[in-house]
C-alpha cells in the first residue's frame, strides 16, 4: 500500500510494515550504496536483493560499475515505485548496465549455485 503522511510525503508499506518514505530515504540510500563502493574502489559488478522501490539502484547508478543485477521477489513492488515514488528511482530502472530479475528464493538458489 502507498498513501500520503504529512510529514513524510508518500509512504509505502508491505504487509503493514513501513518500507519507505518519501522524506529522508536519500539517507538511508546514499550510505548503503557510496560506502561500501567507495571502500572497495574498483567494483565492476553490483548484486541488490530486494529495494525494489529503486534507491539502492538510484544510487549505485552513479558509480562506474559495468553491470548491475537486481533481484526482486514481487514486480508489483517494482511498478507501483515506479508510478507512486518516481524520485526513489529517478529513472535508474532504465539504466542499460542493469538487470532486473524477478523471481522467488527458490529460483534464485538455482541462477547462484
Amino acid at each position: 500500500m502507498i498513501f500520503h503522511n504529512a510529514q513524510k510525503g508518500r509512504v509505502m508499506t508491505l504487509d503493514g510494515i513501513v518500507q519507505t518514505a518519501e522524506a529522508g530515504e536519500f539517507i538511508y540510500h546514499e550510505m548503503l550504496a557510496h560506502v561500501p563502493l567507495l571502500a572497495h574502489g574498483n567494483a565492476k559488478r553490483g548484486l541488490i536483493v530486494g529495494g525494489g522501490d529503486g534507491g539502492m539502484l538510484r544510487e549505485v547508478v552513479k558509480h562506474p560499475i559495468e553491470h548491475i543485477t537486481k533481484v526482486e521477489i514481487d514486480q508489483s513492488v517494482v511498478d507501483m515505485a515506479i508510478g507512486h515514488l518516481p524520485k526513489h528511482s529517478d529513472g535508474a530502472y532504465r539504466d542499460p548496465r542493469l538487470s532486473l530479475v524477478i523471481a522467488t528464493v527458490r529460483l534464485c538458489e538455482n541462477l547462484f549455485s
